[in-house]
């Protein structure tokens, strides 16, 4: 493992109209020590046209194709390319953003000051064809990380963290399965090892918001397939934290909110509808409130039923 080597790793997939901004960026780091391990999800335009120049000029640039025997979609290209790294430090960034010429060197330098398993760096957000831009101020660390990252008061962007690659090293990565929410189900999994993490009060990353942007399709469209496969990951990681003893009151009241608004999205598929049902009688207590969102419930899904209709009662 190269000492204070840093690996870049972007996945991308028809990113032509952006790729090249991306990857001049990084081009444009102070810090030097890097490589850059792209992987393409089987581009149909010139996205790998691009990428093969950028590998000509610069020997830093690692051009690689998602292997046929991996799922399509960015999580099995960021695991794929972790898989090719050799930094001491890992950083996944995304095919449609920009780092400032800062973003390597000033986490390198919090990495070299401390034991830090992450070190974190802030997001502003841009929304294309406009001067908008917004700083994300929930970038932050809490006394109870944890519950406050689940419940969304803290976040952050997958850009934002540096991780020391031996702190991943075993852990499972990115869900290749995940159609929606990968990168929230990563860092929640993340922090359920505690790490020793630092936020440095700089924004250097931009993300930019636009149509084309997967993250905005996804959660535009409502799309069944998306919400049925997190509801199989959102009941797995629910399970998990009942099994370390890490769900409390608070949490379940959160979950079950959470889970109720699923159900319109999947109740004509009564297995995931079944393992929501399952997962919130385990979440409530008997008493007069949990009754009263039970028969909310129950008449929402007699509702939609017959008039398909009914959604307001699961909110």
């Amino acid at each position: 493992m190269a000492h204070n080597l840093v690996s870049i790793i972007i996945p991308v997939f028809n990113r032509a109209s952006f790729l090249e901004a991306t990857l001049n960026s990084v081009k444009a780091q102070n810090y030097q020590n890097w490589e850059c391990i792209v992987v393409d999800d089987h581009s149909t335009d010139d996205s790998w046209k691009i990428l093969n120049t950028y590998q000509h000029e610069d020997s830093r640039f690692k051009v690689f194709k998602r292997p046929d025997a991996r799922p399509k979609g960015a999580n099995a290209c960021r695991n794929f390319g972790f898989e090719q790294a050799s930094g001491m430090y890992v950083n996944w960034f995304d095919s449609d953003d920009l780092m400032k010429p800062t973003f390597l060197q000033s986490k390198i330098d919090k990495h070299a000051g401390g034991n830090f398993d992450l070190v974190l760096s802030k997001t502003i957000i841009s929304t294309l064809g406009s001067n908008e831009y917004v700083n994300e101020h929930r970038t932050k660390l809490s006394s109870n990380l944890l519950e406050d990252f689940l419940t969304r008061k803290i976040t952050w962007y997958l850009p934002d963290p540096m991780f020391k690659k031996s702190f991943l090293i075993g852990h499972i990565l990115f869900d290749e399965n995940l159609l929606g929410g990968q990168d929230r189900d990563f860092f929640q999994r993340v922090l359920l090892n505690n790490p020793e993490m630092l936020v440095i009060n700089d924004y250097l990353t931009t993300y930019l918001k636009h149509n084309d942007s997967i993250s905005e399709k996804i959660y535009n469209q409502g799309n069944f397939k998306i919400t049925q496969s997190r509801v199989r990951s959102l009941v797995s990681f629910i399970k998990q934290l009942e099994s370390e003893g890490r769900l409390p009151p608070s949490l379940k009241r959160f979950y079950t909110t959470e889970l109720r608004k699923m159900i319109p999205m999947v109740h004509k598929d009564s297995k995931t509808t079944k393992s929501i049902l399952k997962v919130l009688l385990k979440l409530g207590s008997l008493n007069f409130e949990t009754l009263k969102n039970w028969s909310k419930v129950s008449l929402g899904l007699s509702t939609m039923m017959i008039t398909g209709k009914g959604q307001k009662l699961f909110k």
